[in-house]
């Protein structure tokens, strides 16, 4: 049988939210592998001892493996592998100047590669060939952080307003043939599959987040006209004509 290397990421916003983020990960392993854990390895962190973790991996009758404090060796794979997101995770946020407050999108798309990768001691299959036995369509990566163009829908638009508008890409969506696309403006993410990608291009964090060019600026249009020398002439004569009309108004009014 085939050891399969496969990553998954929960975002927990709290470690007591852990025990809950464990129970969804053996239940999708469970549900889309077919497989059951049977042994869980962890540190001897506090929410990894608490009673009712324990007690919930006792009923289930996972085996419970924990390392040595201050001993990663002991772990070495799931350590190894931490390093090589942690590493690659900097990388892509440095590439196209991202700020940190990415990070959480970035290891959502790096574990998405990463699956998708091949690996050595797999014979250089990837973990999602091996599960799935099929090889993993790529043609629709892109660059993280890169510019992406989005398609407005009609619906939400008047016959002058854009077509499209300028967004950051943040990685495909899971389970959803669409691109996750940040607004930067409103501060949301968009989900679209309609998107031109500039994949050199990167957003100008300098000018604080926002995209130059959005507040109202006052203009003016300016229509040459054609003079000819003529034209010209006629209107001294009628600017003299009127000077010397206002004049004799003048002398008329009572009181002059």
């Amino acid at each position: 049988m085939t050891a399969v290397v496969l990553c998954g990421v929960s975002c927990l916003k709290a470690r007591v939210k852990l025990l809950l983020g464990s129970k969804s990960s053996k239940a999708m392993v469970a549900n889309q592998h077919g497989r059951g854990i049977k042994v869980l390895r962890t540190d001897q962190v506090g929410e990894f001892t608490s009673k009712e973790f324990n007690e919930f991996y006792e009923y289930e009758g996972i085996t419970r493996q924990l390392t040595t404090p201050y001993t990663p060796q002991h772990n070495g794979i799931i350590e190894r592998r931490n390093q090589t997101i942690l590493n690659l995770t900097r990388s892509i946020l440095k590439a196209m100047n991202m700020p940190q407050s990415f990070w959480v999108e970035a290891i959502r798309h790096l574990i998405f590669l990463l699956d998708r990768l091949p690996i050595k001691f797999m014979k250089n299959q990837t973990s999602y060939e091996v599960l799935k036995g099929k090889r993993p369509n790529l043609e629709h990566l892109r660059v993280f952080g890169c510019i992406g163009h989005v398609k407005i829908p009609t619906i939400h638009t008047k016959k002058l307003d854009n077509r499209s508008e300028k967004m950051i890409h943040l990685g495909a969506e899971e389970g959803s043939k669409a691109y996750r696309m940040f607004d930067v403006n409103s501060g949301r993410i968009i989900l679209s599959r309609d998107v031109k990608f500039q994949e050199t291009q990167g957003w100008d964090w300098k000018s604080n987040g926002k995209e130059e060019g959005k507040d109202e600026v006052e203009f003016s249009i300016q229509v040459p006209v054609e003079v000819h020398f003529k034209e010209e002439a006629g209107m001294k004569v009628w600017d003299q004509a009127m000077k010397e009309e206002i004049e004799s108004i003048k002398k008329t009014e009572p009181g002059s």
